[in-house]
């Protein structure tokens, strides 16, 4: 999942102002305090590196699709 770690802390970063997100070897660690539990976080980071996962994979087929659309 590291291909996708920087585009997901961005996203994280936005959606959660008040803490850090930093990419190390270990994976996404988190910097700051937040109301939400780790638990909670850790649901966060994992489902935005996944959700950026299934962007970059499904490109090529929206490209596609695209091309296919307006070649008419």
């Amino acid at each position: 999942m590291q291909p996708h770690a920087e585009a997901a802390v961005t996203r994280l970063g936005y959606l959660h102002p008040s803490l850090r997100f930093l990419i190390s070897a270990d994976g996404i660690a988190i910097d700051g305090t937040s109301e939400e539990g780790p638990e909670h976080l850790r649901q966060e980071v994992l489902y935005a590196v996944y959700r950026e996962k299934i962007f970059a994979e499904a490109l090529p087929l929206r490209r596609a699709l695209l091309a296919a659309v307006t070649e008419a």
